[in-house]
């Protein structure tokens, strides 16, 4: 109980100092909406000076609430992940609207802990305008590049940091080229939506560089190129590294011929798995095709196909039905080792055809838990019993999560994933709120593969020419969000059918989200197939596997028990709780349990009378005891109160008399059990003794 008002002070806490940065934004929004309002941009400078450190008290009180919640038996942290979401945003449109800024007031607002002379100095800091080598990503020209960029900028003590970062800005030439950006995103996929470190970014490139760098000294060669217009040769330019020590040719080891193994023809007309034979006769990494260990190699590629450590090569699918050779792709200069494509097949299938097929998808409003609308692509299949919803799409819904867990089984009866919990949601057609259908949607991390399963140029068609689409980009390859699933397909059936005029093209069916397509198109070009197969069984009860009753077994052996409370000790506790209330002096006071209620003891005063008389008489036998009990008896008084009764009166002991200029008694000083305190003498009552 102590916990949660703690929690609740926390969170408390923690909205002043978000209502903080909520300030600090909008003087921001201002500033951008006016930027040549100095009020506004000198009260923008000032305040953002704070926004660190508010930034880092939330943080720090959010991490202590989130270790808190996380320890309550029905803890529910997705509120708590959709506050942090909000101050993100805030603190970098904050810092993204400060960056705008020019150099002089940005240099002092990002450094709040520097004194006002270098805040000054750096403010009056002018380089004249330098026409720096721009660097275009090629090694050779790098030396050159660095010595005149120190030489200019870096070493130069007059500039801030922040100079310095829009000097070397200046000088770079792009970002990270798009086929280095497609290898770093499937690098981090493992993160999960987190955001990767620099470090994680500098290992990456460097590990770039050692492949780039491997890959050019062994595929260049010293060729001459004879012109068309004359007989002059020219030689190749040369790829100068400092991370590549020998550039000799390498011989395939497959068939001793001068050219990398990934490019042998007789290793590329061998089927995967025999390919797989050959390089573990070979003792070659899997990975990379080198002679080397796996667990050796430094290698960060993975396939192609699908993303895992062996190299594209050896991809094979066992559902595969074919057996042959795999269709390669044109061998150019340009093309990425190993870059051959590789039908693979996510189902039971016996051959594969070159048509793709539409399945039915349309994009639909889901609801979050504020009742905004997410616009999100579903997939309509009465194959499924149930519904299902990506993990990534109910984690921006932010609805409540129902804890439960079903086994999830596909096609050919084999058991697959387990859902991590359901959610009820609202759905109604895109851009519009009725008609509305709710459902439980079970969390899974994927719905499906992409669908289509390859982007297809813009058909028209004229038997749908006049129809309106619930998805109209059909036809571009995209990920699926939701999946609607027998539970409601009847709800979303209308009365409308267009048939399909030829076995290439889709038919067409009304829902109450628009028309969907289903059916098969003929793709001008398809190098990869992909079937997809939603057929899906909910199993109730969920059979374990050995591994995982083993682990569980093992798991419940070594748990910590569960301390179990009495129906008394939940009493008490309650009885506590509803009961306990705070002196003045800072005490506390708390009922005593008793069951039912405060108990009567009879015939209890007459003992207590005689105990009483018997110590009097017992005081009377030794005179110094005698004395000092009244001596004692003498100082204690009752200290009347008008406003209770006299059983009520408090006990006080007087510790000090204050006569007056004619020697009489008039105000005494009393000790009580709230401290000590001044009273007249008429308003106190001595207690009888019969000594």
């Amino acid at each position: 109980m102590a916990q949660n008002k703690h929690i609740r002070e926390q969170r408390a806490l923690r909205e002043s100092l978000y209502l903080r940065l909520e300030d600090i934004a909008t003087v921001a929004a201002s500033f951008q909406t006016e930027p040549e309002n100095h009020t506004v941009r000198r009260m923008l400078e000032v305040r953002s000076e704070s926004v660190k450190n508010i930034y880092d008290d939330i943080l720090k009180i959010h991490g202590d609430i989130v270790m808190k919640v996380a320890t309550l038996p029905d803890s529910n942290l997705d509120e708590e992940h959709a506050f942090l979401k909000r101050v993100d945003e805030t603190y970098f449109t904050i810092q993204s609207i400060v960056r705008e800024l020019p150099v002089q007031f940005r240099s002092s607002a990002q450094s709040p802990v520097a004194d006002k002379t270098s805040i000054v100095q750096t403010s009056k800091t002018r380089l004249p305008k330098l026409n720096l080598q721009t660097f275009d990503g090629k090694l050779e020209n790098w030396s050159a590049f660095i010595q005149v960029f120190n030489r200019s900028i870096h070493d130069n003590n007059t500039l801030a940091n922040v100079e310095r970062f829009e000097y070397l800005l200046g000088c770079l030439s792009e970002k990270l080229d798009s086929k280095t950006r497609r290898y770093f995103e499937a690098e981090i996929r493992n993160l999960k939506g987190e955001i990767p470190a620099f470090d994680t970014l500098n290992t990456f490139v460097e590990s770039q560089c050692h492949v780039l760098a491997a890959e050019h000294s062994t595929s260049l060669k010293s060729n001459t190129y004879t012109s068309k217009n004359n007989n002059t040769f020219t030689s190749r330019p040369k790829l100068v590294s400092s991370l590549v020590a020998n550039t000799s040719k390498q011989k395939c080891l497959v068939c001793e011929k001068d050219h990398i193994i990934y490019r042998c023809p007789v290793l590329k007309a061998k089927s995967p798995a025999d390919r797989f034979k050959v390089v573990k006769e070979k003792r070659l990494c899997i990975n990379c095709l080198r002679p080397h260990q796996v667990k050796n190699c430094s290698s960060t590629s993975t396939c192609r196909t699908c993303h895992k450590n062996h190299h594209t090569l050896l991809h094979f699918d066992r559902f595969s039905g074919s057996s042959g050779a795999i269709n390669e792709t044109s061998d150019s200069g340009n093309t990425a080792p190993a870059e051959i494509v590789v039908p693979t097949v996510n189902a039971l299938a016996s051959s594969l055809s070159r048509q793709v097929a539409l399945l039915s998808t349309a994009l639909v409003d889901v609801h979050d838990s504020q009742g905004h609308p997410h616009t999100l692509r579903v997939l309509i299949d009465n194959g499924s019993e149930a519904s299902f919803i990506t993990v990534k799409a109910a984690r921006n819904l932010n609805l409540k999560r129902q804890h439960d867990k079903i086994q999830i089984q596909g096609i050919g009866a084999n058991s697959s994933i387990f859902s991590s919990g359901s959610i009820h949601c609202k759905i109604s057609p895109h851009g519009s709120c009725q008609p509305a259908i709710h459902l439980e949607a079970h969390i899974i991390p994927h719905v499906a593969s992409v669908i289509p399963s390859q982007s297809l140029q813009f058909y028209s068609w004229d038997h749908i020419n006049n129809l309106k689409l619930a998805d109209p980009n059909f036809y571009i390859s995209r990920h699926v969000d939701l999946l609607l699933g027998a539970d409601v397909y009847a709800q979303l059936i209308r009365p409308g059918l267009v048939l399909a005029p030829s076995p290439r093209c889709p038919s067409a069916f009304n829902t109450i989200f628009g028309w969907v397509l289903s059916g098969s198109v003929q793709p001008e070009q398809t190098n990869e197939r992909v079937i997809n197969s939603f057929h899906v069984k909910i199993m109730e009860d969920c059979p374990e596997n050995d591994l995982e009753s083993t682990m569980r077994q093992f798991w419940q052996v070594e748990e910590v028990p569960m301390i179990s409370t009495s129906p008394d000790d939940e009493l008490c506790e309650k009885l506590y709780v509803e009961g306990y209330s705070k002196l003045p002096s800072g005490r506390f006071v708390v009922p005593l349990p008793f069951r039912d209620s405060k108990p009567v003891f009879p015939e209890s005063k007459d003992i207590a009378i005689r105990r009483f008389f018997a110590l009097e008489h017992r005081l009377k036998k030794d005179p110094v005891l005698k004395q000092s009990y009244v001596d004692f008896m003498r100082s204690v008084v009752l200290i009347k109160d008008d406003s209770s009764p006299p059983l009520h009166w408090r006990v006080g002991r007087v510790l000090e008399t204050h006569p007056g200029s004619d020697n009489v008694v008039r105000v005494v000083t009393l000790k009580t059990a709230l401290g000590t305190l001044k009273r007249p003498v008429v308003k106190l009552c001595p207690l009888p003794y019969s000594l």
